[in-house]
């Protein structure tokens, strides 16, 4: 059986990847944090926050990142994707069945 998960990968300023699970959302946003020594996260976090906050019709923030619905929290990360330093990439997990 297979099984797709999707990712988030940044790379940092040494130019070493790290990976994400996109619903551990914690992590994701302690990983663009490292983006640029976390001035990507603070010249365009706040950008991103003011567009969805309108266009939702809710307060969306750092904080607020962590409970908002699945929806909104995909939009952000879309929201931040840069080519080449912040993608969501899908990738296969295979789990083989077996019979008992």
């Amino acid at each position: 059986m297979d099984h797709i998960k999707k990712i988030m990968t940044i790379m940092d300023m040494d130019g070493h990847f790290q990976s994400a699970d996109i619903f551990h959302r914690k992590q994701c946003i302690s990983l663009m944090k490292q983006i640029g020594d976390g001035d990507y996260w603070t010249n365009e976090a706040d950008v991103v926050f003011e567009d969805m906050s309108e266009k939702f019709n809710q307060r969306i923030n750092e904080e607020s990142l962590l409970t908002v619905k699945d929806k909104i929290w995909k939009e952000f990360i879309s929201s931040m994707e840069c080519r080449g330093t912040m993608e969501v990439s899908s990738i296969i997990i295979h789990i083989e069945e077996t019979i008992h």
